[in-house]
């Protein structure tokens, strides 16, 4: 198949999936960003990726007032899965056309102590157009702010040779850094340690069983 019916075909599936945004990237020169050693090694066999994101559900995050809650939860970790679901079969489409694929899950630790997955998925996203990596350290898109899942699926299939990085930035916005409860976003940047402090403390009191909170996002445009 040529590449460009490919990549008409995988936006076309993709969104009859029900993906809200897709788009691609070549991660030939990305690897010391991109995460672990994990996907590190993957990216050096499958260089080019396909970024996919799902919308978060407003009216769910509407319901966050100061600490992540049950609904919350449920919708981060079914959307997810979604996500995983859909990457599989973008994954096994790209097999069936002759393509080495490796789909990523939306969210997987393999570094306990840095609390990082396989893949910075934000990276391959910016990268492949979907949108800027904004003062919450998370990927903020044009359509939905950082309402937003990612997974990505890694390929052979030389999808792109140029990436559409974006540049755009937050500018003056400042709701993520008044609503942050752990203060861990400030003119100076992302501070991960405060941030993962406080999402221990919602752990333990709230016993959501994921690392989450979704302010920031929730107040993302």
């Amino acid at each position: 198949m040529e590449l460009s019916k490919l990549k008409k075909e995988i936006i076309n599936y993709s969104r009859e999936l029900g993906v809200d945004l897709v788009g691609f990237a070549n991660l030939k020169h990305l690897n010391p960003i991109l995460g672990s050693s994990y996907g590190t090694f993957w990216v050096k066999d499958l260089p080019y990726a396909i970024s996919i994101a799902i919308r978060l559900d407003e009216n769910i995050l509407n319901s966050l007032k100061d600490a992540p809650n049950y609904e919350y939860f449920y919708h981060y970790r079914e959307v997810n899965l979604k996500l995983d679901e859909i990457s599989l079969k973008l994954e096994k489409f790209l097999y069936e056309n002759g393509f080495k694929a490796r789909a990523i899950k939306a969210s997987k630790t393999v570094d306990n102590v840095r609390q990082i997955g396989t893949l910075t998925h934000k990276v391959v996203a910016n990268y492949a157009g979907l949108g800027w990596i904004g003062k919450s350290s998370l990927l903020v898109t044009p359509q939905f702010g950082a309402k937003v899942r990612l997974a990505t699926v890694l390929t052979n299939a030389v999808l792109t040779k140029n990436n559409n990085l974006i540049y755009q930035n937050c500018g003056t916005c400042a709701k993520c850094e008044l609503i942050c409860p752990a203060n861990a976003i400030d003119h100076g940047g992302f501070t991960r340690e405060k941030c993962l402090k406080y999402l221990t403390k919602f752990l333990k009191d709230y016993r959501i069983g994921e690392l989450i909170c979704g302010l920031c996002v929730k107040v993302c445009f």
